[in-house]
């Protein structure tokens, strides 16, 4: 454990025209970078979860005053660059997990993984997909995994919600409004709203989807995040009707849906080339690069 190097420190100050919003500071050793996910446990502390080299410890636990309680690596073994990403509490007061395990040079294979709030008794519940990313988890045990594909016109991705049980087995699957990466969502129990942020967006922004009459996954509102945090969150989590928003290793943010304003939706990003198709040969070399394109590598691998 290397506790003494982790000092957190709340400023105080509320955010000018929000009733609630605060933020923690972060200061984390060299060796340990990015919060790749956050979560609220049954006893109200916040866990954390970093990219950490070399054996450095990769989950933090803290209280809400922002004292360190605890941090410790968790005993899976994702090679030198895995790591551990995506995190939400179970009922049963198990964190879930999103791993990623360095197979070789730039590859790497990814799982769900259940282990105790101290970071013990990891165990694999199944393997997921390589698109794979973004973990929520809701009550009975459903899973939310983000996912983007590539389509034949230059400059446009797909990003999808997807749902699994905690088995792994496939349950259905929404398209996302914005063509970027989806870095975080979160699950409103009480309202059953799933809430996401994107990757690189001129202005962090928030989305929500609420379920409609026939049980589907529709978007409805999108909130402006700029007066909260600087970036979208990469470690995102929703809980007793507070959001947390981590997106670098320095600090992150705690509101309420009522701290953030309602926006008309952002535009999708569109390239000059938006509507010509990717000629044939270069859709078959894509579908070979995919995989190295590196996407999120600093944040998530």
């Amino acid at each position: 454990m290397k506790n003494l190097f982790l000092v957190f420190a709340i400023v105080l100050s509320i955010v000018p025209g929000t009733s609630f919003a605060y933020i923690v500071n972060i200061n984390l050793p060299d060796e340990v970078s990015n919060n790749l996910g956050l979560a609220v446990g049954p006893n109200g502390n916040v866990y954390l979860t970093t990219l950490s080299y070399g054996g450095y410890d990769n989950l933090w636990e803290f209280n809400t005053s922002g004292v360190l309680q605890n941090s410790t690596r968790v005993p899976i073994d994702t090679g030198f660059a895995g790591n551990l990403a995506d995190i939400d509490f179970m009922d049963n007061g198990k964190i879930i997990s999103y791993v990623a395990v360095e197979t070789g040079p730039s590859t790497y294979e990814r799982y769900i993984y259940t282990y105790n709030a101290d970071g013990s008794s990891p165990s694999q519940l199944f393997t997921l997909p390589s698109s794979m990313n973004g973990l929520s988890c809701a009550s009975p045990g459903i899973l939310f995994l983000s996912s983007s594909e590539p389509t034949l016109y230059q400059g446009e991705i797909k990003s999808y919600i997807n749902l699994f049980t905690v088995d792994g087995v496939f349950i259905s699957r929404f398209l996302a409004r914005y063509n970027k990466h989806i870095a975080g969502i979160a699950y409103d129990p009480d309202s059953e709203s799933l809430f996401v942020t994107y990757l690189y967006t001129p202005e962090p922004f928030l989305e929500e989807y609420v379920k409609d009459e026939n049980g589907d996954y529709k978007f409805s509102q999108a909130y402006d995040l700029s007066n909260v945090m600087v970036h979208s969150a990469m470690a995102f989590n929703f809980n007793d009707g507070l959001f947390y928003g981590a997106w670098s290793n320095q600090s992150f943010s705690v509101f309420s849906l009522d701290d953030l304003t309602k926006i008309d939706p952002p535009e999708l990003i569109l390239s000059p080339y938006h509507g010509l198709p990717i000629p044939g040969s270069l859709v078959l070399l894509a579908s070979g690069l995919v995989g190295l394109a590196g996407l999120r590598k600093k944040f998530r691998s």
